[in-house]
């Protein structure tokens, strides 16, 4: 595909020089004896075809139509690659690389065919040009370190279908756990920059993995672990920006317009909140996303409902508008007009107000007792 600069294999399965010795010592010699194989006999050609056809073959041509790109390859093209990379080989192609004096010369050649062979250097601090093949071993506690160790992520314009990582299915199962945790970290990073929020106002959270800590224990310092789960829990929002008052109000009342025909009122006469029953999951996931606060529990709600809507649970819900008294709201003064409703307002204690220059304020709590009856 006109990319023939450099190729790079990298073996990562171990930290000690003298496994890594004998292993690059081993790999040498089955690397020689493939490449004379190669060149020398019909049946092995024959292999190497066969296994092109059933495991690059198809992916390339899934992956290359997906981009809206043809697919050109063929095995006369993938054969003439195989013979050039044969020509460029040489004895130091199979290269040990664990301490300082271990170097990867890209220099050396217009075109270098190299297997890195190696542990801690390998996993840290070391690019590796057109890295395709990565053979990789090792354990590691946390998740940064794992990430770190990945010297195949990157830059892989025009040949991403062919890079290939050979590892543990437990390996493979943590990085997957480490896509999802980075990938949560960098919406609530997301969030915070798109609502003005600052690190000082805006808690971080870090979803814990099965089996991986997120960063050593002593990088950890003051963070705290807690289970995320709001079964048979009270879960409520006790921080608010003031500047998103008015468009959260606006939403909210979209959202009640939209469900008025399921409006309820409970028998009990100290009991004057209208209910909305039977409101589907899809419109509660959509309120909250929509809604703006500095806190991160309401992404953890709709993470939470969104889980739960896979096994087919909590799908109907049951909002409740709460008003203090009576919605006639006649000569009172504190209430809200939403939809066909005035509502009476709460009033709370504020816990502590935010930062000096931040619209942030926070109160001990937003329910009532009284909200938890007469529906």
């Amino acid at each position: 595909r006109g990319y023939d600069d450099n190729n790079t294999m990298l073996i990562n399965v171990d930290i000690k020089r003298r496994f890594n010795s004998t292993l690059r010592d081993n790999v040498k010699q089955v690397f020689d004896s493939a490449c004379k194989n190669y060149l020398y006999d019909e049946a092995t050609r024959e292999k190497y075809k066969e296994y092109w056809e059933k495991n690059y073959r198809k992916v390339s041509q899934e992956r290359l139509k997906e981009k809206g790109l043809e697919f050109k390859d063929s095995w006369d093209k993938i054969d003439e690659g195989i013979r050039k990379a044969i020509r460029w080989k040489t004895d130091s192609s199979v290269k040990l690389v664990i301490g300082k004096a271990d170097t990867v010369d890209y220099s050396q050649s217009d075109h270098n065919i190299f297997v890195c062979v190696g542990g801690q250097k390998l996993s840290r601090g070391l690019t590796l040009e057109g890295l395709t093949v990565s053979y990789y071993g090792r354990n590691a506690q946390s998740i940064d370190s794992l990430l770190q160790m990945g010297r195949w992520f990157g830059y892989r314009k025009g040949w991403l279908d062919l890079c290939r990582v050979f590892a543990t299915k437990d390996i493979a199962s943590d990085f997957v756990e480490a896509a999802i945790v980075t990938e949560g970290f960098k919406r609530d990073v997301r969030w915070m920059s798109e609502n003005g929020a600052t690190p000082r106002t805006f808690g971080f959270r870090v979803r814990a993995a099965s089996r991986l800590l997120p960063t050593a224990k002593n990088k950890m310092r003051s963070a705290t672990k807690e289970k995320i789960s709001f079964s048979a829990s009270l879960s409520q929002l006790l921080d608010f920006d003031t500047s998103f008052v008015g468009a959260n109000l606006e939403l909210v009342r979209r959202f009640i317009s939209c469900h008025d025909n399921g409006r309820y009122v409970a028998e009990r006469k100290d009991f004057y909140s209208p209910i909305f029953r039977n409101i589907a999951s899809k419109d509660i996931i959509d309120l909250l996303k929509s809604y703006k606060t500095p806190s991160s529990l309401v992404q953890l709600w709709v993470d939470y409902i969104s889980t739960a809507n896979k096994y087919k649970e909590l799908t109907k819900w049951t909002v409740v508008l709460s008003s203090t008294k009576g919605l006639a709201g006649d000569g009172v003064t504190d209430v809200e007009k939403i939809g066909n409703y005035v509502i009476h307002k709460a009033v709370r204690t504020l816990r502590q107000n935010g930062h000096e220059s931040s619209n942030i304020i926070k109160i001990r709590v937003l329910t009532s007792p009284g909200d938890y009856v007469g529906f």
